[in-house]
């Protein structure tokens, strides 16, 4: 779905790509940055790993936010083809309350994206876009 939403922000404007927008974290370019970011964030935190925010300069373009969501991606999609049911209950301890398990923040970033989609549709609409449907039925994604 995500990519569905890259490819529909490659028919925006730049105007409309930067605008700064109600909610969110300001436009709908910054919002696909959070995203991205968030997901690969955690996923480096809960294995111990550094993570540094990538912050959206004003020389950024959509193509470098897709390139960087492919480099995110391969990194992100390594840890959950390697999820192991015993990492569902294992607790992440960064050394400040609250202690979650990696099942509840994995739990997290889903409803994280799902929010995000939810305002990057109303926005589409605003524009007088359709969005990309959130619906994952039909989209066999136990067999990708």
């Amino acid at each position: 779905m995500r990519s569905e939403w890259l490819n529909w922000c490659e028919t925006l404007s730049e105007a409309e790509l930067l605008a700064p927008q109600v909610g969110g974290v300001g436009s709908i370019a910054k919002t696909m940055l959070h995203i991205i970011d968030v997901e690969w964030s955690w996923i480096r935190r809960i294995q111990g790993q550094s993570d540094e925010e990538y912050q959206l300069g004003s020389e950024d373009s959509l193509e470098q936010i897709i390139q960087l969501n492919h480099r995110y991606h391969n990194e992100v999609k390594a840890f959950v083809d390697a999820w192991e049911p015993e990492w569902e209950k294992r607790l992440y301890d960064d050394g400040h309350p609250p202690f979650d398990r990696w099942g509840e923040i994995m739990r997290h970033l889903i409803a994280h994206e799902i929010h995000h989609i939810g305002q990057l549709s109303v926005w589409a609409r605003q524009l007088g876009y359709e969005p990309i449907s959130a619906n994952v039925i039909g989209r066999n994604l136990l067999e990708k």
